[in-house]
């Protein structure tokens, strides 16, 4: 079995301007998006108090916070406000308690629906007017090569992808490789995508997901109707499987409904699909010969501790994509927690042998395999794990001979 695993970086080669941290960073800091959202929620609940944070997230962008910090902050600052007397078990409200915590503003419950929308709409925007314009035949390259993974694998092969738009998606057609919404109300079938060969699922949410008072996800095909149902269930949110904007958590209310943010997204993980994602993740790690990581940052501990698991029992190889213009030294790279061969070796703790010659100079174990990387492009960092440093387009056009 094998299984890829496409991150925020799998998306740079499709859209102009690229879709990155930055990018959303900036759309939720965005006046403008702000007062547009909130006077279309003011026109169609007339009279609901709707606050407009664009003060308190200018204030956080300020102190260097991107969307996903700024998200942390918002939820819990949504979730004090939401409760003017906080509930007694949830420790988020014992602590306003404690702290005889006033609320100072009303019109916070939508705030933290809209941050996420907000994000939704801007990659929708994207995918409408900002391809780039070879998307078409990078969207056949990537599906090229999901389908050579899922050839070699002998037609076992799981896609998981963090990322909220539809690159993934849009590859897939024709590969037999299912997503299993279906029924009355397009929630997940379970039974049949928990013993599927071929699967793909989003542990991160999508925009097409519209999460509702059933505590599930409802999947629409086509994002735009994906986001007429999730804002009219908000708007109409006395009907049948309505928008549900939040939940209860164990610290404070959880936000994280039909995209998760924010630096506490494991907690998602206890909803409906999110806890059967993580379930089919765990097995499909562990049951893959390889694992393709493209674009990945390696910043999520929920995803690090299956990686962790996979490499602590040797089950297989590791196919690492990322964009790494410097040359690899396997020497110096230690010393910079944010370099993303540190932050590999953070997650799986392998073996990081440096020599010393007689002069005292530094070099790497094995210099012949660390000349590979630099002049072709990819080579072994450490036992089973390959590291491609030139990016996912590059990748795209020679990954037969990584594979």
């Amino acid at each position: 079995m094998k299984t890829i695993f496409f991150a925020a970086g799998a998306t740079i080669p499709f859209f102009e301007p690229k879709l990155s941290t930055q990018s959303i960073t900036d759309a939720v800091c965005s006046q403008q998006n702000w007062e547009n959202i909130i006077n279309q929620l003011k026109q169609e609940k007339s009279g609901t108090p709707i606050y407009n944070p664009i003060n308190d997230i200018t204030t956080l962008r300020g102190l260097g916070l991107n969307f996903e910090q700024i998200a942390e902050v918002i939820d819990k600052i949504a979730s004090l406000n939401i409760h003017p007397n906080p509930i007694a078990n949830n420790p988020l409200g014992i602590i306003a308690r404690m702290l005889n915590w006033q609320v100072p503003y009303e019109g916070w419950i939508y705030v933290p629906f809209l941050y996420r929308e907000i994000i939704a709409r801007y990659i929708l925007d994207l995918e409408d007017n900002h391809k780039r314009n070879n998307y078409d035949a990078l969207i056949e390259k990537q599906r090229n090569f999901i389908n050579s993974v899922k050839t070699v694998s002998g037609d076992d092969c799981s896609i998981i992808s963090l990322n909220y738009d539809n690159c993934v998606k849009n590859s897939l057609n024709g590969l037999g490789i299912e997503h299993y919404f279906n029924g009355q109300n397009s929630e997940l079938d379970i039974n049949n995508f928990m013993n599927s060969s071929n699967v793909v699922y989003y542990p991160h949410g999508h925009i097409c997901f519209k999460f509702t008072d059933n505590r599930n996800i409802s999947y629409y095909q086509d994002p735009h109707i994906a986001k007429a149902e999730r804002w009219n269930g908000i708007v109409n949110s006395v009907n049948t499987h309505a928008t549900l904007p939040f939940i209860d958590g164990q610290f404070a209310l959880n936000f994280n409904t039909f995209i998760t943010t924010g630096k506490t997204k494991d907690e998602a993980l206890n909803n409906l699909p999110y806890a059967v994602y993580y379930q089919r993740m765990a097995i499909d790690f562990f049951k893959s010969d390889t694992i393709y990581i493209i674009g990945y940052s390696f910043s999520d501990e929920h995803f690090n501790r299956l990686l962790k698991t996979y490499i602590a029992c040797r089950r297989g190889r590791l196919v690492i994509v990322n964009h790494y213009p410097d040359d690899v030294t396997m020497t110096n790279e230690y010393m910079d927690e944010y370099n993303i061969i540190r932050k590999i070796y953070d997650v799986f703790k392998p073996e990081w042998d440096i020599l010393l010659d007689n002069e005292g100079t530094v070099h790497p174990f094995d210099q012949q395999e660390i000349d590979r990387i630099n002049n072709q492009g990819w080579g072994n960092i450490f036992d089973n794990v390959t590291f491609y440093k030139k990016g996912y387009e590059d990748f795209l056009n020679e990954y037969h001979n990584v594979m």
